[in-house]
């Protein structure tokens, strides 16, 4: 299967363990959606892997997290998330990513 990883900004802030992170993002809906992710999901606004300590200096920070498209439409794209949902948003807030060699599909 040829997958397209892309990243999605959202808001994230830090998780309950050190390696986790909580993120926030916007539903094409208009909903919020609220999930976990392991911390090399998630990268600074810029694209940047978040720091260990990047997330105990501020309590919520703007960043993207890593997402599989699954599909695209125009104006909503659906996309799989780190916590193992799919969910629709706004193909406004997708941005790409190179993939990775990894044997954990994300």
């Amino acid at each position: 299967m040829n997958a397209k990883f892309v990243y999605l900004e959202c808001q994230i802030s830090a998780g309950a363990f050190s390696d986790e992170c909580v993120f926030e993002l916007k539903l094409a809906s208009g909903d919020e959606y609220i999930g976990i992710a392991p911390r090399k999901y998630c990268r600074t606004e810029d694209g940047h892997q978040l720091a260990s300590d990047s997330l105990q200096k501020q309590s919520t920070i703007t960043g993207k997290i890593a997402a599989r498209l699954i599909r695209n439409g125009g104006d909503v794209a659906v996309v799989a998330i780190p916590d193992g949902e799919a969910v629709e948003v706004s193909a406004g807030i997708v941005s790409q990513r190179e993939p990775e060699t990894s044997h954990v599909s994300v």
